[in-house]
């Protein structure tokens, strides 16, 4: 089963093997939103998780999300277990005009903004007919 993914993640066929490699990691929980033509939002549920624990990068067109939980203090005593207290990294393949606008962390979570930024000659241009 091939999953589909929007074009700010891959143009080629090796790539979107690629996505599905990378993608078979469901936590944390990520949707991607397109806000505008060209500009797209990866939001990921990290609640819980410190900003200082979070890193995201970009390499090789490939954008990485890994974060780590601060555990609690070994003298905890959970009566139930519920929250996800792993370590994670999500990668996301980009396209070659992509590139990461902002990365934000409000609420527990992360909105990762990122614009396709098409050179003015691979524009669309209309023209009048006279």
């Amino acid at each position: 089963m091939r999953l589909s993914f929007p074009n700010i993640l891959a143009y080629a066929e090796h790539m979107n093997n690629m996505i599905t490699d990378l993608s078979r990691e469901k936590f944390p929980h990520t949707d991607i939103m397109r806000t505008d033509t060209n500009a797209y939002t990866i939001v990921m549920s990290l609640a819980g998780y410190q900003k200082t624990n979070i890193a995201v990068s970009v390499e090789r067109n490939i954008l990485t999300v890994e974060g780590e939980w601060k555990d609690a203090p070994k003298e905890t005593e959970y009566v139930m277990h519920g929250i996800s207290k792993r370590k994670f990294k999500r990668m996301f393949p980009l396209a070659e005009q992509i590139e990461v606008e902002s990365v934000e962390m409000n609420d527990g979570m992360l909105y990762i903004d990122l614009l396709r930024s098409v050179p003015e000659k691979d524009q669309l241009k209309e023209f009048e007919i006279n």
